[in-house]
């Protein structure tokens, strides 16, 4: 797993290219993981990742071919290791925010302040404080 953990990290940098669950969403270049929800399941639209040219597609669909194509039996612990992984390069400081009101309203001001004082700082992406958010979050520095 340690090689697909390199090659997305790998892809990100060398494309920009962002991780999405939808391909709605999906651009050349980008990296689609195919999450399996109570309505859909996501592997089953691998066909339109490829088409809009994902640089990387990541699913469990056994019937799926193509080269930029893995399979991947369960996904969702998928996700929790390549969150752990990302935990573990990541060498810059976090700030959890707990409560019951006004956390993003409080990470949108502490981001705002750092900023204009020249940290380099990144925020979880909308309000994605969750697994599968994460990976927006952690910024993919090169050392």
């Amino acid at each position: 797993m340690q090689k697909l953990f390199d090659k997305i990290l790998s892809i990100k940098n060398k494309y920009k290219s962002n991780i999405v669950f939808d391909t709605r969403y999906l651009k050349k270049n980008d990296i689609f993981i195919g999450i399996k929800s109570l309505k859909n399941d996501g592997s089953l639209f691998f066909q339109d990742a490829i088409n809009k040219k994902a640089s990387l597609v990541i699913i469990n669909n056994p019937n799926a071919y193509h080269q930029n194509i893995f399979q991947i039996v369960n996904i969702n612990k998928f996700i929790l290791n390549f969150c752990k992984f990302l935990l573990s390069q990541y060498k810059g400081r976090i700030i959890a925010i707990t409560g019951s009101v006004g956390k993003t309203t409080i990470k949108e001001n502490i981001f705002n302040i750092l900023k204009k004082n020249n940290f380099l700082v990144s925020k979880s992406y909308k309000n994605f404080n969750n697994k599968l958010g994460l990976q927006f979050s952690i910024p993919v520095i090169k050392q």
